[in-house]
């Protein structure tokens, strides 16, 4: 037990990071450092939900209409424009 509580606490202070390095790329509209940024996590790993709505936002600027709209879906805040981008994301990649 005490060994998955520090794995989860290191995992979880990655995810941080990776969201911090994430939204100061995006507001910087550095579109390669985000990628970057979002390529240290895991590929196999699903997407944490906590970065879920700045990887759509970088999967939709870079027009990757499929990822962006998987990622918008997993995005914990999903109110009205959150929805509309995610439904838009969906409908491109159709």
């Amino acid at each position: 037990p005490r060994v998955l509580a520090q794995v989860a606490r290191e995992s979880g202070a990655r995810v941080r990071a990776v969201k911090r390095e994430l939204a100061a790329a995006m507001s910087r509209g550095d579109l390669d450092a985000a990628d970057r940024a979002l390529a240290t996590l895991l590929p196999n790993e699903p997407l944490p939900a906590e970065v879920a709505e700045a990887a759509g936002m970088l999967h939709l600027a870079r027009g990757r209409w499929d990822e962006a709209a998987a990622a918008l879906a997993r995005a914990p805040r999903r109110d009205a424009n959150a929805e509309a981008l995610r439904r838009y994301a969906a409908n491109l990649a159709a």
